[in-house]
């Protein structure tokens, strides 16, 4: 979703609640309340089928063959190795972009997969939600969360680089 498309979003909601401060009704899919999400899990979480598995699978092996950069593998080197997951990823991008605005993976074995094949399975799943863009200072395209000691205390460092627990963001 662009800037302003946000914006609108926003502000059509702030008019809304302007309107009828004490409730507001919609059958709009981004209005939702965490309790209710939390009771259905079954409409926000889609698991990887051994097809969709396969498909990954696919990917990795090329992308790797290919010898490229991550940053230079796009979503036309992908779609094609995984015609059922991409049409999967599409429609939940749909529900990400025009519905309840999340989704959750489940099942990627990131245990059987060397760092840079589960960087690569996460960029070609990335490709299908948008263009990747810098994540930091530092111009990294995809970050690793885990802790290499830094000080949580620290104005300065990142949260994910620590052992702190990470608030909602």
């Amino acid at each position: 979703m662009s800037s302003s498309e946000a914006d609108h979003h926003q502000q059509q909601s702030q008019q809304e609640q302007q309107q009828h401060p004490s409730e507001v009704h919609t059958s709009d899919a981004s209005y939702w309340y965490g309790k209710d999400k939390r009771d259905s899990p079954s409409t926000w979480t889609h698991q990887l089928s051994p097809t969709d598995l396969a498909e990954l699978d696919s990917v990795i092996v090329s992308i790797s063959a290919s010898g490229k950069d991550l940053s230079l593998v796009t979503l036309a080197d992908v779609e094609p190795l995984m015609p059922g997951f991409a049409s999967t990823l599409s429609r939940l991008l749909l529900e990400v972009v025009n519905g309840q605005g999340f989704y959750l993976l489940k099942g990627i074995p990131v245990w059987r997969y060397s760092v840079f094949e589960s960087a690569a399975a996460y960029w070609a799943i990335g490709l299908f939600f948008g263009q990747a863009v810098s994540q930091n200072g530092k111009g990294h395209l995809l970050g690793h969360v885990r802790d290499i000691g830094f000080d949580p205390r620290n104005p300065l460092t990142r949260i994910y680089t620590t052992s702190a627990a990470q608030p909602f963001h």
